[in-house]
């Protein structure tokens, strides 16, 4: 061999083993961030369930002040001796609905947010999993 074609040789050897790197290094990203996708799914899993039960209590809740709204309503039209103790009664059921759909709404943005961030690295995830197979497939091209 000429001193040509050996550094040529060398030059082809060097640039595989940066190319094994670049795999490796791939992969072992690539394996990050699918186990990061699962643990944010655990996660995720585990607030939409914590959510969806606070959900369900707090619509519970509602109806239950909204029936008792409506009772202490009928009841201060009926009640003129009584109407400003029950006045503000009414009022503070209407406060603790107004609290408890308040908290329903946080409890709904706080879902909304643990979804797009799971879609977010779902996306990153498809992204780096199309890099790995155009490094596979290239790489296979030009094997001899």
């Amino acid at each position: 061999m000429t001193k040509k074609e050996k550094a040529h040789m060398q030059k082809l050897i060097q640039v595989q083993t940066e190319l094994d790197e670049y795999k490796r290094s791939s992969e072992a990203s690539i394996k990050r961030l699918e186990e990061e996708a699962s643990r944010l799914l655990e996660a995720l899993a585990a607030k939409e369930s914590t959510v969806q039960a606070l959900v369900d209590a707090h619509q519970k809740e509602i109806s239950i002040l909204k029936a008792t709204c409506r009772k202490y309503k009928r009841t201060l039209d009926g009640e003129i001796g009584t109407n400003a103790y029950f006045h503000a009664r009414v009022q503070n059921l209407e406060d603790e609905l107004n609290a408890s759909k308040y908290m329903q709404d946080q409890a709904m943005q706080a879902q909304k947010s643990a979804w797009a961030e799971l879609l977010e690295v779902k996306k990153e995830l498809r992204m780096l999993q199309v890099l790995h197979q155009e490094f596979d497939e290239g790489n296979v091209a030009s094997d001899p």
